[in-house]
This record gives structure tokens, sequence and C-alpha cells, in this order.
């Protein structure tokens, strides 16, 4: 258990002595322990074990009842991760280098949001599924996708918002073994373009909004084809962001 009134030289295994940082928990965790995180900020938090990250707790950790928020800085990541199996979910990575640095293993990342980051997510290696995420306000230049750059793996994206990422294209997957899957998803309104990819770099299984027509560019062919079900070059009309920094 972690929560902002902890103490890290607390056991950490039961509500009544939470630790005060996730890294400490992290580090007294066994591998696939299940960390309860009450609601609160908290600083960045990087593990190599397979574990579940549970985010948004009350402070009596009896329901979920919000989000956790994990900060950085301009050189620091939120959250690193390269476990074999490393579950997030209800957490919001803010305000740091990358939201996400992810080095191997499967990352599954639900119900949260990476915002006003450097990358949203920085994919070096490993297999990320991004399911009820918003990704927005992140700002990186040069050729690092600002919301999601692949360099290898497999990303998933599953009912999820890529918006208002600035400074290069929001999604950039260009190597050989890199790979973007989306559906049930919204990319647009991002400010240099929605997205770059290598021929057969990117798939859609159906149901998303494209803001931009084409919906994607793609170096090399053939080029990226959407599905029949997708709607290409619509403004999706979506509200402000909450406080938070998510779509509801």
């Amino acid at each position: 258990y972690v929560s902002p009134s902890g103490l890290d030289t607390n056991t950490c295994n039961s509500p009544q002595a939470p630790c005060l940082t996730i890294n400490a928990a992290i580090g007294k965790a066994a591998a696939n322990d299940t960390l309860a995180v009450a609601v609160g900020t908290y600083a960045p938090a990087s593990t190599s074990k397979s574990l579940t990250l549970s985010g948004g707790w009350n402070s009596s950790f009896t329901s979920q009842t919000g989000y956790s928020t994990i900060q950085g800085s301009t050189t620091v990541d939120a959250i690193s991760a390269s476990g074999a199996n490393v579950s997030v979910s209800r957490f919001i990575a803010q305000n740091s280098k990358y939201g996400i640095y992810h080095n191997g293993g499967i990352l599954s990342f639900e119900r949260g949001a990476l915002i006003n980051n450097k990358n949203g997510i920085y994919n070096l290696a490993g297999d990320t599924t991004f399911t009820n995420t918003t990704i927005s306000g992140n700002h990186s230049s040069g050729t690092a996708g600002s919301a999601i750059s692949n360099i290898k793996g497999l990303v998933k994206i599953r009912y999820s918002t890529i918006t208002n990422n600035s400074g290069s294209e929001a999604v950039i997957s260009l190597n050989g073994t890199a790979y973007i899957e989306i559906g049930d998803s919204i990319l647009a309104g991002n400010t240099t373009a929605d997205c770059l990819v290598g021929s057969a770099k990117m798939t859609s299984t159906g149901h998303n909004i494209f803001g931009q027509s084409p919906a994607c560019s793609t170096i090399g062919s053939p080029a990226f084809a959407p599905d029949a079900s997708d709607q290409v070059g619509m403004d999706p009309r979506l509200l402000p962001l909450q406080p938070l920094g998510y779509h509801p």
C-alpha cells in the first residue's frame, strides 16, 4: 500500500501502514504483487519486476475514487517499466521527460492519462497496450513522436484519445520491428500531424476517428489503409480537457 501520509519505513503490507513512495513499495514487493496506491501526487516510479500498480484508491483503501498522479521533471521519467508483465491502472503521468519509458516486457496501461510530458511514451522495446487512455499536451520535437514514440515492439491503442500534442507527429513508428494497432479510438487535433509510420507498420481494427486525411503519413509503400468503419478527416468535436487532464 502507498499513501501520501505513509512512511517508507513502514511494512507497507496493510492499509494502516502504507509506504510514502511507490519505489519503496516496489522494493518490498515480490514479483506479481499488486500495489494499491491512494489518490495523491508521487515521485517517479521504476520497476523491473512483474507488478500491478492500481491507483486512485481512497485514504482507507476501500474504493477507487479517483486517480493517482506521478510527476517527474524535464530530465526524469514518470514511470519506467521493464518487467515481464507490468499493469498500470488509474494513473496520470505528467510533467516529465517521458510519461512512460518502456524497455522490455509487456505493459498494460488503462484508465489513465499521459499529460504534458516531452513524450507520452517512449517504447524502446516490448509490447504496450493503452485502454481508455488520454494522451495529450505532450510536446516532443525531432524524430520521436510527441504522444507515442515506438522504437521496437507492438503498441496497441484501444478506446483512447490522442489529441493536442505538439512539436512532432503525435505517433511515430518507423523501424522494421515497430508496429502500431489502433481501434475504437480518436487520433485528431495534434499540432504538427497525427502520425508518421513506415510501410505496413500501422493497422486499424476499426471504429476510429482520424482528424486528418489521409489519416496517417506513410514512408514507403503500401501506405496505411484505414478500416472501412473508420471516419477519416473528421473533427471529433472534443470537449475541453477536465482539470486532471483527461477526456471524460
